[in-house]
């Protein structure tokens, strides 16, 4: 990490945290991914100057914490407005939401300001090219590994469901 051959996935939340987060990228010129960011809006510049990508979550699904008490449904579009890369995530690492409900963290972003195209980037093509996998996965192109999801009706519509999942194509 230290030699920017990796990136260093950096967990911060509150302003104070993501301030010492940008710090310890300046200090030892990180090649940096912050993950939760729930008042990375309030410093969205500095982390867009930066170059710094963005998993925004939680969005305020589940129960609050002191992480996350100050969280605003309009984060994930201020800080793309701002021009820092976004992907989105669910809270599963928690154990507080499903997988399934990413779509739903999505429609959140959107109803925040984030257009549906950019809200759908942020949970495929988005998240593939933050982890460093954007060369194989997060969209349909030849070459790419991909599992093709069909939908009932709009995949941010809170009422649609997967009608059937092509594993590998």
């Amino acid at each position: 990490m230290v030699r920017g051959e990796l990136p260093a996935f950096i967990e911060c939340y509150r302003i104070d945290d993501i301030s010492g987060a940008i710090r310890l990228v300046d200090e030892f010129k990180l090649k940096a991914v912050f993950m939760g960011c729930a008042e990375g809006y309030l410093v969205a510049g500095e982390i867009s100057k930066r170059g710094i990508p963005v998993i925004v979550g939680p969005m305020g699904i589940g129960p609050k914490r002191t992480e996350t008490e100050n969280v605003e449904i309009s984060n994930a579009a201020r800080l793309h407005k701002a021009g820092v890369k976004i992907a989105l995530q669910s809270e599963t690492q928690y154990g507080l939401a499903a997988l399934e409900e990413l779509p739903l963290v999505a429609a959140l972003a959107v109803r925040g300001g984030l257009g549906e195209e950019e809200a759908l980037k942020a949970i495929t093509i988005n998240a593939a090219e933050i982890i460093g996998a954007g060369d194989k996965l997060g969209s349909l192109e030849p070459g790419k590994l991909a599992d093709l999801v069909i939908f009932s009706g709009h995949p941010l519509d809170y009422r649609t469901r997967v009608k059937k999942v092509i594993m590998g194509t």
